[in-house]
């Protein structure tokens, strides 16, 4: 049997500094391997590597409120007041297994404190749950996003392949979606978000980034060359009456190779 848990933390601050962390637990029948890891990307140069951690960690604390998460492994602790309430959405379900998405928080304020430093700002949290094999998922290419301004949060889900999903959601509500593409993301009400002045956080095989799993490297063979870009963007969602609002928008395409 298997199962992926995983939480994953964003904060945007004003100035365009961006840190993203997560912490997972893989199971697959005996074997069972935790794991965190923490990007840092300053306004101005290029990301730190990906700093990871295969040690037990806490589960994040979440209420009506707040979310808060530490892993003294990375010397990082992330407290989030949540904006709006979240929402859960099913993605896929079959005999084979699921895949469940948490968007536990659409839009937030947080602060996140690594060692001395500390990011103020936006940000974006979730947890994913799967019971399906990752390479069985049936996408070739799938598009996530988040963009989020001060007073309004947009998401997006966007698989391509054998099993076609376009999910658009904002302030945590499902709005339909025309189309979604790396520059933009269409609502059928004529509201626009364009993605501009695109910044690459990453640009990696999973092969690498599954460095820390090594226990269960062998069983994840099969997802090792798919390939996860990930942008930080400059973000205008434009209404209809000619309203347009900035915000940061962190967003990222997986395809399979």
């Amino acid at each position: 049997m298997f199962s992926l848990n995983k939480w994953y933390f964003d904060v945007t601050t004003p100035d365009g500094d961006v840190a993203i962390a997560y912490c997972a637990e893989v199971r697959w029948g005996p074997l069972r391997q935790p794991v965190s890891g923490l990007l840092v990307a300053p306004a101005s140069g290029t990301p730190a590597p990906w700093r990871f951690s295969p040690r037990e960690v806490d589960e994040p604390v979440l209420d009506d409120r707040s979310l808060r998460w530490s892993s003294g492994p990375l010397s990082l602790s992330i407290d989030y007041a949540r904006c709006v309430p979240g929402v859960d959405h099913r993605l896929y379900d079959s005999p084979s297994g699921r895949i469940d998405w948490h968007c536990v928080v659409p839009r937030g304020e947080v602060r996140m404190r690594i060692g001395e430093r500390e990011l103020v700002g936006d940000g974006y949290a979730e947890r994913l749950s799967l019971t399906l094999l990752p390479w069985k998922i049936p996408a070739d290419e799938i598009r996530w996003g988040r963009f989020i301004a001060k007073d309004t949060s947009v998401i997006w889900i966007d698989w391509r392949g054998e099993h076609p999903l376009c999910l658009a959601f904002v302030d945590g509500q499902l709005e339909p979606a025309v189309s979604i593409s790396e520059s933009s993301i269409r609502f059928a009400d004529g509201r626009e978000l364009r993605l501009v002045e695109d910044r690459v956080l990453g640009d990696d095989a999973l092969g690498g980034l599954l460095s820390p799993l090594e226990s269960l490297r062998p069983l994840l063979e099969p997802i090792t060359r798919t390939r996860q870009t990930r942008w930080l963007s400059r973000g205008t969602l434009h209404s209809g009456d000619g309203i347009a609002t900035p915000g940061w928008a962190v967003h990222e395409i997986v395809r399979r190779r």
